[in-house]
């Protein structure tokens, strides 16, 4: 698989620094807070998701969406797995955290 390296100066970000969302609230509007520490995952198969499904670990949230509800209406489904984030690494046979400050270089798969 091709790979190229990007350096992060040449990637357009909104801020000096890139910002991942590592939570978020609701009280009293939704907020968003941004950290510079994020987890990456690494390999995966079926068997892990069936695993966590199995210890509870995983939501089946089904979803349903009604479009044009006063002329044709049409139901799409949109159903979802939900998992919580402390949860995530059940999903993955190696689970990295990486400090975005640290990151001289972006690799990209083609």
């Amino acid at each position: 698989m091709p790979r190229r390296i990007i350096p992060l100066t040449d990637i357009q970000v909104k801020n000096a620094k890139p910002k991942v969302p590592s939570n978020c609230g609701k009280e009293p509007e939704l907020a968003y807070r941004y950290g510079n520490l994020i987890r990456i995952g690494y390999g995966t198969d079926f068997t892990l998701c069936l695993k966590a499904l199995a210890l509870g670990k995983v939501d089946y949230d089904p979803g349903i969406k009604l479009e044009n509800a006063s002329t044709k209406p049409k139901v799409k489904h949109r159903s979802q797995f939900r998992i919580k984030s402390d949860d995530i690494e059940l999903l993955y046979h190696k689970m990295k955290m990486v400090d975005l400050t640290e990151v001289k270089a972006v690799i990209v798969h083609n």
